[in-house]
């Protein structure tokens, strides 16, 4: 049962990341905003969700991690019913940072349940099947979405969403608490400075695309962001109980496994994010025709991270398989460049699967 709530989350909020993304035409036509702003649906939720994972699990491994994992999953349910009722865009901006505050606790909350939960090669195929869910929900996202937006408006999508976020909290009452063994004091300094920090990056970069990226509205935030991370480390540096312990960077695996799943992460989100966009406004497909068209990215995703983790099991070294996931994105980035506004579905498919052919998701 464990298992299983842990993977519902894990299926459902990336699914809720990437299926937003064929609804922002129809949210845009709907509340009459554009640019920016529309933007801010994807980006206020990823936002949340990235900046605040640090913090749900140093809160997890003081408070618990099922409490922190079930405190998620109401606020991420919180966050798309709201959603779904939202007359304007300042509330659904507002909810969708909500729900991403919840996806950071349930995240963060679920990677440490199996960690405590499962030991041995158990944990391994635990790990394997949460990163298999993982990429599911983001590559069968667009496709699920794209239905329910072309058959029953956005709305219902969030509504749909909230309805599996109250089951993800109701699974919560079969998990067992834990708690880290050395609970340290929450580092509220670091955790603002940080939260700061990225907010005000991220601002000045959704700005760039209408103002310029030499314009003040984009140079000022990114600048105070850069000098908020620079007192987030020095902060670091000094605190007792750092929300990040920065010698952790100076190990060099750990900085190598950090840099390549960031981009393993990275590229292939990009492609789950602003193609089903880009389909629908630049070749003109319906909503469901591009989530569909999204589908092409599912078989990758659900297969090969369970081959990795039985290789990983019989001895295969780690570092193989996550250089081979990097060449394999490399492939698909340079081949996605043949992307024009006639393509088909066929021509999307072999970048499509090369790019999502990623043994470590």
């Amino acid at each position: 049962m464990t298992l299983a709530a842990v993977l519902l989350g894990f299926l459902t909020l990336p699914m809720l990341m990437s299926g937003t993304t064929v609804a922002l035409p129809r949210i845009g036509a709907d509340l009459h905003v554009s640019g920016p702003a529309l933007q801010w649906v994807l980006v206020g939720y990823f936002l949340a969700a990235s900046s605040l994972m640090l913090v749900a699990g140093s809160l997890g491994d003081l408070f618990g991690r099922r409490r922190i994992f079930a405190i998620g999953a109401v606020l991420y349910t919180a966050g798309a019913g709201i959603s779904a009722l939202a007359g304007d865009i300042i509330l659904l901006n507002a909810a969708r940072t909500l729900s991403g505050i919840g996806a950071a606790g349930v995240m963060a909350g679920g990677g440490a349940i199996l960690g405590a939960t499962f030991t041995g090669s158990a944990r391994t195929r635990a790990f394997a099947a949460m990163g298999t869910t993982a990429g599911l929900g983001l590559a069968a996202g667009p496709a699920l979405s794209g239905v329910v937006v072309d058959s029953l408006g956005w709305r219902t999508t969030f509504a749909v969403f909230a309805a599996a976020g109250f089951i993800l909290w109701a699974g919560t009452w079969f998990m067992s608490e834990s708690r880290a063994a050395d609970r340290r004091g929450i580092d509220l300094p670091g955790i603002l400075t940080l939260i700061g920090a990225l907010a005000l990056v991220m601002f000045g970069i959704n700005q760039a695309a209408e103002a310029g990226w030499g314009d003040l509205r984009v140079l000022g935030p990114i600048a105070a962001g850069t000098l908020l991370l620079t007192a987030f480390i020095l902060i670091e540096h000094r605190s007792r109980h750092p929300v990040l312990d920065l010698s952790v960077l100076r190990d060099r695996r750990f900085m190598a496994w950090s840099l390549a799943s960031l981009f393993v992460s990275a590229g292939p989100a990009g492609v789950e994010i602003y193609l089903p966009i880009y389909l629908q406004g630049a070749t003109g497909a319906s909503a469901r025709s591009a989530g569909l068209t999204m589908l092409m990215l599912t078989a990758p995703v659900l297969l090969l991270p369970q081959v990795a983790g039985k290789l990983i099991n019989r001895g295969i070294s780690p570092r193989i398989i996550i250089t081979l996931s990097l060449l394999l994105i490399a492939a698909g980035n340079a081949w996605l460049t043949v992307l024009n506004p006639s393509i088909t579905a066929l021509g999307l498919l072999g970048p499509l699967v090369a790019r999502h052919g990623t043994l470590t998701r």
